[in-house]
Parts: C-alpha cells; sequence; structure tokens
C-alpha cells in the first residue's frame, strides 16, 4: 500500500514540503519557518532533521535527481531502438527542465548543494550513466565506436542541458526562430549523426 501522510516520519514529512514548495514557489521560497508550516511542525523541526540551510536544499535537489533519472529511464522504457532510445533521453532532459522548473534550477545550483553528500552525489551520477549507457548501445552498432563513451555523454549533456537552459529562461529566441522545440532537438540529432526515424516525440 502506498504511504500516506500520516505514516511519514517527520523528516519525509519536512522533506516532502519543501519538495513541494520548490516545485511550486521556485528556490527562493525555500525557508525554515515555511517548511515548518507546511508541513505542521514547529520552526525548530526542520534544524533537528537536516542541521543547516545546505542540509535540507542538498536533500531536496537529490529528490530531483531521483525523479530525474526516473524521467530519463521512463523515456526509453518502450523503445528498442538504442538510437531512439538515446533521442528520448535527450527530448526528456529538455521536458524535464520545463516541468519542474524549480527543481532543474536547484539540482545545478553549486551554492545550494553540498556536492561531497554521498547520497545526492550517487544519484545525480547516476542520471549520467543513464545516458552513457544510451550512448554505449549505438556504439554498439558502429557508431563512434572509437570514442571514449564519458565523452560523447559529457557533449549531449552539455547540448541539451544549454538547449534547455536557453528555451527554459527566455534566451533561445534571440538565436533561433521559428520557437519549435522539437525542430531543434532534431537538428541537433542530425548534427551528431545519430540516426531518429521512428522516434517521435
Amino acid at each position: 500500500m502506498p504511504q500516506t501522510e500520516t505514516d511519514l516520519t517527520t523528516r519525509e514529512r519536512i522533506l516532502a514540503c519543501a519538495v513541494e514548495i520548490v516545485g511550486n514557489s521556485g528556490v527562493g521560497a525555500l525557508g525554515v519557518r515555511e517548511v515548518a508550516r507546511q508541513a505542521g511542525v514547529s520552526h525548530n523541526a526542520p534544524s533537528r532533521h537536516f542541521a543547516t540551510h545546505l542540509a535540507l536544499t542538498t536533500a531536496v535537489a537529490t529528490v530531483g535527481f531521483a525523479e530525474f533519472c526516473r524521467a530519463l529511464e521512463d523515456s526509453m522504457a518502450l523503445l528498442s531502438e538504442p538510437f531512439d532510445r538515446l533521442c528520448a533521453t535527450a527530448h526528456a532532459y529538455v521536458k524535464f527542465s520545463f516541468d519542474r522548473p524549480g527543481m532543474f534550477e536547484l539540482m545545478w545550483r553549486c551554492d545550494l548543494v553540498d556536492h561531497t553528500d554521498l547520497e545526492f552525489a550517487t544519484t545525480a551520477l547516476k542520471s549520467f550513466e543513464i545516458l552513457r549507457d544510451a550512448v554505449i548501445a549505438c556504439q554498439a552498432t558502429g557508431w563512434n565506436a572509437i570514442v571514449e563513451p564519458d565523452a560523447i555523454a559529457g557533449v549531449l549533456w552539455s547540448w541539451v542541458h544549454g538547449l534547455s537552459q536557453l528555451w527554459r529562461t527566455g534566451g533561445m529566441p534571440i538565436f533561433a526562430m521559428p520557437l519549435d522545440l522539437d525542430a531543434h532537438l532534431r537538428a541537433g540529432f542530425i548534427a551528431l549523426g545519430l540516426p531518429h526515424k521512428e522516434y517521435q516525440p
């Protein structure tokens, strides 16, 4: 059975409220007092479970990366062709940035995330590994087989992240018209030599 609100521990309830605040109102709204109010706990309760504001924001960002990993995996779930799966991850990356803008911002805020936190680092790394594994599957067909998969995954990651940031913050219209996100993704796939005839986002 799924957990109900009363089943959650105080820490889980605080974290769930913090995640909801970031999702609804953005990173700037994530204050300890507001989290306590929405969680229905005392003002001091969050600090008993998250020693610092950084610890709280890092925990929220960890949840964000877990959601991100699921989005990438789900995008490939019904696809069998390696190139279709890789293209799907690129589309899912950009879509996540639109669907979860507050969370997406927090996940990349180095000033608000403790990168030495083991749970955060492990979860964040998994998202890159999903992309790298999709690259390796494509390389098995002969595509860019001599290039290190980490290098290709890094290039793909940089491209879709940059596209996400420019599009989400309104910078892309300065450089690209018409405003057709799928068209830009397809152009990127072509530029990278990714066959994608069967893939339809």
